[in-house]
């Protein structure tokens, strides 16, 4: 069995795993080894930590990938929207004719 995820619940998947790992492995105990602040307050990884974080997002959709955890193509993605509007537009309609055919009759 195959699962395929859309592009943003493939990425915050991966993104979040590597994250957690880099975070509980990546110079345990000292968080200025692991990020950075500018000078607006936006933090960021330490250049060490984006490279390393990286790689784990390599590994980790690797394994993924290994499992059938896919992240589905952009024109699947469209497909599967594209079927998901349809269905609602038909839902749509046979509310509206029932609420035509109530009103018709109440006058």
């Amino acid at each position: 069995m195959q699962i395929e995820l859309n592009d943003n619940d493939y990425i915050s998947l991966y993104s979040d795993m590597a994250a957690a790992f880099l975070d509980d492995t990546f110079n345990r105990g000292d968080e200025s080894e692991i990020y950075i602040t500018d000078k607006n307050g936006n933090q960021s990884y330490t250049e060490p930590a984006q490279d390393r974080f990286n790689e784990i997002c390599d590994i980790v959709t690797d394994v993924l990938d290994k499992n059938n955890i896919v992240q589905m193509d952009l024109e699947q993605q469209k497909k599967k929207e594209i079927s998901i509007i349809k269905q609602d537009l038909k839902y749509l309609e046979k509310k509206l004719d029932y609420y035509i055919k109530e009103i018709k009759g109440v006058s």
